[in-house]
Formats: structure tokens, C-alpha cells, sequence
């Protein structure tokens, strides 16, 4: 509150009040070790991020260019219950950075939508914390340099998942990639924090064991078969549309019924 009163800009719309919640403020002090300056440090970083780039009212009709190959999709939750968020590079449609940032902002968004704050509890350090976590599962199937995003979108992209959207990330599983990934691995790993390196496995589909590892962890029936699960690979562009279109207009009402509520009480 203190930090608001200073920088009223910080909490100065209806859509960052509600972000702002207890849960929100504790992962934040978590990133940060518990350092209650330094969360406030990085919190005010991505609250001004939020108020200049506003990704809460991203919708489906401002990304379906990019959407439309089926390159980035929320996939269930694995078997802990945490979300799931398949990235398929080699699906890859456009080399425009802002809109492969606006999709990816609309991506996680999606992925991390309550429908109320109330329903996304604060959590300390020593309980699980899988309802806020996120899986990334990224096939580089069919990935070529060539369909690689340049290195100021790869780099952004880093930037978002690491500085304003702390907690989140349980795991990222990078399926099936090519011997010519390592050229991009080596140009992007240094940009890559020590925490979110720890997190990154490779899976290899001719390594049983690694593949054994992929079915512990995810639901198989929600996995494409090209990534070794049992759902059709091809995408419903259709039932998909419908779907983020339902989505936004449920989202619509819930932070203006937030509002109303701000309005109320002032």
C-alpha cells in the first residue's frame, strides 16, 4: 500500500487491483527469497509492465493470426494438476515480434486465469504449490533455424516467463530437439537465470527411459501421438476458436463484475 501511495500508477486501474492479490504478492516474495525489497522491486516492474502492455484484455481476436497453426495451446493438467502449456516451434507461422508476443502473453494469461482472486489462495514456502504452477511442454519437432524466432523474441519471451510471471514455471520439457538446436541453445542459454536453467529437461523419443519419464509426468490422453500420447495431432482451428472466444467473453464478465465491486466500495 505504501508503495502505491508513492506510485499510484502502480494500482491505478481495477484490472491490476485484482491482480495484486495476497497469492500474486507471496510469489513474488518468493522469487525473491522473502526479501520484501527486492519483491517490491520486481512486483513494481511488472505492475508497470501490465499497465502499459494491459495483457488481461488480450483477446482472441487480437492473436488468431498467430494462433491459427495451433503453435501454442493449454493442454489439461498433468498428472500433479498443474496446467499444462504446449509450444510447438516447428509450427511456427510468423517472424513478427510483437505479435508472437501478444500471443504468448494471451497464452499464459489463459493458462493462469481464476475466475475470482478469492480462488487463488496465498501459499508459503513449505506447501505444494501446484494449482499456481505451470508445465511447459515445447516440441521441436519439425524445428529448423529457419523457423527459429529471432533473437530478440526468444530473448523477450525469456523476460516475461522469468520477471513477470515468477513462480509459475514447475517445468519445461523440450521434446525431440533437432542436433541443430544446440546453435540456439548456445546462443540463448546465457540469458536463461540459474533457477529456470534447473528447470528444463530434454526428452529424447528413441530413449525408452526418457520417454518412461514424459508418461509419469503427463496424461497421455491429453498429449498429441506425436509427442508419444493418444490424441489426434491435428488441430481444430474451429472448436479452438470457439473455445478462447467462450473464454474471453467468461473472462470479460468476471473483471467487470471486479469492478463494479471496486466501484461500490469507494
Amino acid at each position: 500500500r505504501r508503495a502505491a501511495r508513492d506510485e499510484p500508477a502502480l494500482l491505478g486501474t481495477a484490472d491490476l487491483r485484482r491482480f495484486a492479490n495476497d497469492a500474486c504478492l507471496c510469489r513474488y516474495l518468493r522469487a525473491r527469497g522473502w526479501n520484501l525489497k527486492k519483491a517490491l522491486k520486481m512486483f513494481a516492474t511488472t505492475a508497470r509492465w501490465r499497465a502499459k502492455t494491459r495483457p488481461e484484455r488480450v483477446r482472441w481476436r487480437d492473436v488468431r493470426a498467430e494462433g491459427a497453426t495451433g503453435k501454442q495451446y493449454v493442454a489439461g493438467t498433468d498428472k500433479e494438476g498443474r496446467r499444462v502449456l504446449v509450444m510447438r516451434p516447428g509450427r511456427e507461422n510468423s517472424k513478427e515480434h510483437a505479435g508472437n508476443i501478444r500471443f504468448l502473453i494471451y497464452t499464459l494469461e489463459r493458462a493462469t486465469w481464476r475466475d475470482t482472486p478469492e480462488s487463488d489462495p496465498p501459499l508459503g514456502s513449505h506447501v505444494e504449490h501446484h494449482r499456481e504452477k505451470l508445465v511447459l511442454l515445447i516440441d521441436f519437432t519439425g524445428w529448423t533455424l529457419a523457423t527459429a524466432p529471432p533473437m530478440r523474441t526468444s530473448r523477450e519471451t525469456l523476460s516475461i516467463l522469468q520477471d513477470h510471471f515468477p513462480e509459475r514455471l514447475a517445468v519445461a520439457v523440450c521434446y525431440n530437439p533437432p542436433w541443430i538446436f544446440a546453435v540456439f541453445w548456445k546462443a540463448i542459454s546465457p540469458f536463461i537465470d540459474p533457477e529456470t536453467y534447473r528447470k528444463i529437461r530434454f526428452v529424447n523419443p528413441k530413449k525408452e527411459k526418457e520417454m518412461h519419464r514424459l508418461r509419469r509426468m503427463f496424461r497421455m490422453e491429453q498429449i498429441e501421438r506425436d509427442m508419444g500420447g493418444e490424441r489426434d495431432p491435428a488441430f481444430d482451428l474451429a472448436a479452438f476458436a470457439a473455445e478462447a472466444e467462450a473464454h474471453d467473453e467468461h473472462k470479460d464478465a468476471a473483471l467487470g463484475a471486479f469492478a463494479a465491486k471496486l466501484a461500490a466500495e469507494e
